[in-house]
């Protein structure tokens, strides 16, 4: 009830019980109609819009804004919350608002107050208006069932509720709610001369904010003039920037002129580790100081960016007021809630034209900085630092590089042992190279013996590049491949079962340089090969026993960071049929789509019949993002490989593969000593020859087809 002396907020009116109406029809079939609002629009504006926190307390702090605040200080819950009891307050120091205001102003849905000037609404500020829909206010309603509203001026403190559940209507019942207020004078309470309060109460959360998060997400909804001209804070502490540790200009913000005359306002840069919230990374669109493009956003060019995991660091805001600057409802081209421009409009077109181009610059930056921070973890690292500055400074410049790249294209830079494990691998590589360097060198000092001595030494610094160790590994890969050669012969099967512990996945995910010699830096990614595995099953749930599932195939997809293969592999004697390939299309399809790093190479490798047409097989051998291979062609093409080299580290000047090897090395000292490559007339005639092992031309048979019988591929 209202104490005598009073004001009432609003007058009482008599609900309009909604009825299907007559509809008079002329004539000549003019007919007019009405609209009508129904019950629940209040519910839809408030309660389906603003269900995220920071978007619904980014709305109340708006108003502030618009109410000229200084401050805005919003306290609420971090421990010991209870849904029940919590409340969430919004308190500002603005121009507050009288009983007539908050009756003809606040208290009318869907008032643009840039088009309905009230003439005692007083602007103490010049700031460009945020508001501009009308609804904002309703953002409480996301979060809470009843907003409580102190707004004080003039003297006068006026206070009311607002109750979704006596506001809103049934679906067929439209009419006007009545509000009780109650005006008193201001106490020596109030924190200012005028301002506003706004309490929720009856949350709706089961659990309480991340504080830190919230923090972060309301700094990115709010451009930094804003936070420069007014000062908001939750639980005491003021809202910040996140930190940046690279950013791309040391200044502060840069213009451009787009084609179309507007001038865009932007700056960029980087986190040292991935951003956890996603409305925290990426770009965001200012326009009059407030989010009109929410983040995470990069102009769409994600997915095809260099370094596409640079968007897990990157932090960029862009000002671009042009897109709010008229204040009539038919230019307006950002949605209601102002989490996205309309980018159809031609009003956009010259934005999103120059956005692609920064989105991408942005990623590439931030992708390259966070390469650059994991080659100078890694060469830090005991397990390479030693071995990187043993090699020579080319090698060394060249892993350094090789290292940035594998850091700006890693999934996680924060898998350090991963990185560490393929930076080991990295390294090996040159330092196999290396002692073939090593012993050209050799040869080419001649008779000179303190650079004899000094070369001497080094060679016994550097262990690893011993002959007799890399002769070790080499051994020890051809025993590998004896032991692969057997596991075909056997038919082992693709997974390990009760039969057999040994099983292909576990060789080939071991020794990925069975499948390619150049894949040694590869790894298991087991989460895509689970994902794969997990694909096919549900495919052939109908076909096929769960038991009799997990041994009709098996996938394997592997990973150095920039590159990932996807490889199916398929017991030894297993006839291949059409539908297979093409499911495995499919899967490279769907993995492609649903990660940022797609499917460089797909192998399935078998051994029994191809039962496909020929031209369709003709077709699958020539594409160079697909390869058929046979476990028999496998093993030679390993053998082939790693066998050659047992003839030159065993100096067997009989074996062809030393003599190779020795007209090359005899090649190379003649070009670097006559300082060209010019052929004479007799070098040029005899041809280039033969160069190195071809580890990729098949010699295996020619793979069968449905006509053929499948034992007459098995591997010999």
């Amino acid at each position: 009830m209202e104490a005598a002396g009073e004001t009432p907020v609003q007058p009482k009116a008599d609900e309009v019980k909604h009825t299907v109406p007559s509809v008079e029809v002329a004539a000549d079939g003019a007919v007019k109609f009405g609209i009508q609002v129904l019950g629940r629009t209040l519910e839809h504006m408030g309660v389906q819009m603003y269900k995220q926190r920071p978007t619904a307390i980014a709305e109340l702090v708006a108003n502030s804004w618009d109410a000229c605040a200084k401050n805005v200080k919003i306290t609420l819950d971090a421990e010991g919350y209870d849904k029940a009891s919590s409340i969430v307050v919004i308190e500002d120091d603005g121009q507050g608002m009288t009983p007539e205001q908050i009756q003809g102003n606040y208290l009318v849905i869907g008032r643009n107050r840039r088009m309905d000037k009230d003439p005692d609404e007083k602007q103490v500020c010049v700031r460009a208006v945020m508001g501009r829909k009308g609804i904002g206010k309703l953002a409480g309603f996301g979060l809470a069932e009843r907003i409580i509203v102190e707004t004080w001026k003039s003297g006068k403190k006026t206070t009311f509720t607002l109750n979704i559940r006596d506001l809103k209507e049934k679906d067929d019942v439209s009419g006007r709610k009545n509000v009780a207020g109650r005006v008193s004078a201001t106490t020596e309470a109030e924190a200012s001369d005028t301002g506003t309060r706004i309490t929720l109460r009856g949350l709706k959360h089961h659990s309480a904010v991340d504080i830190h998060a919230l923090r972060d997400s309301l700094a990115r909804r709010f451009s930094r003039h804003v936070r420069g001209e007014m000062t908001v804070k939750i639980n005491d502490e003021e809202l910040k920037d996140v930190d940046l540790e690279y950013r791309k200009e040391p200044g502060d913000y840069e213009e451009f002129t787009l084609e179309d005359g507007n001038v865009v306002r932007y700056r960029y840069g980087c986190t040292t580790k991935p951003i956890k919230e996603k409305d925290v990374r990426g770009l965001t669109i200012y326009a009059s100081g407030k989010t009109v493009q929410a983040p995470p956003f990069y102009f769409d060019v994600e997915a095809t960016a260099s370094g596409q995991h640079g968007t897990r660091y990157l932090i960029g805001e862009i000002e671009a007021d042009f897109l709010d600057a008229e204040d009539d409802d038919e230019s307006d081209i950002v949605s209601t809630d102002r989490q996205e421009i309309d980018w159809e409009s031609p009003k956009t077109s010259a934005l999103k034209k120059w956005g692609e181009k920064f989105a991408r610059e942005a990623i590439s930056f931030c992708a390259t900085k966070v390469g650059e921070e994991v080659k100078d973890w890694v060469v830090q690292q005991d397990v390479v630092r030693n071995r990187i500055d043993r090699l020579d400074f080319g090698s060394k410049k060249q892993i350094t590089d090789i290292l940035v790249r594998l850091g700006k294209g890693i999934a996680d830079a924060e898998n350090k042992e991963r990185i560490v494990e393929l930076a080991d691998s990295l390294v090996k590589a040159f330092e196999f190279r290396q002692f073939y360097d090593v012993v050209s060198a050799i040869e080419e000092i001649g008779d000179e013996p303190e650079k004899i001595e000094q070369l001497l030494t080094h060679l016994h610094e550097w262990k690893v590049l011993e002959s007799r160790t890399i002769l070790e590994i080499v051994e020890g890969r051809l025993k590998i491949i004896d032991k692969f050669e057997q596991m075909v012969l056997n038919r082992v099967p693709e997974t390990a079962s009760v039969r057999s512990l040994d099983n292909m996945h576990d060789l080939l995910a071991g020794y990925p340089w069975l499948l390619n010699p150049e894949w040694q830096v590869f790894v298991e990614e087991k989460r895509i090969s689970k994902w794969v595995m997990e694909q096919a099953q549900k495919d052939l749930a109908d076909k096929f026993s769960p038991d009799d599932l997990k041994q009709r195939f098996d996938f394997l997809a592997m990973d150095n960071g920039n590159r990932r293969i996807l490889v199916e592999i398929k017991r030894p004697g297993h006839a291949v049929e059409f539908d297979e390939l093409q499911r495995l299309d499919k899967y490279t399809e769907m993995l492609s789509a649903a990660e940022q790093t797609g499917v460089e190479k797909t192998v399935l490798v078998y051994s029994g019949a191809l039962n496909i047409r020929e031209v369709l097989r003709k077709n699958y051998e020539q594409r160079e993002d697909f390869e058929l291979i046979q476990w028999g062609e496998l093993v030679k093409r390993a053998r082939t490989y790693y066998g050659h080299y047992r003839a030159v580290l065993e100096a067997d000047i009989s074996s062809s593969d030393f003599g190779r090897k020795e007209t090359e090395v005899a090649t190379t000292r003649q070009v670097l000593e006559s300082g060209t490559v010019h052929r004479d007339k007799a070098r040029r005639a005899a041809g280039i020859g033969v160069q190195d092992v071809d580890y990729l031309k098949s010699e295996a048979p020619t793979p069968t087809t449905s006509a053929d019988t499948p034992e007459t591929t098995d591997p010999a």
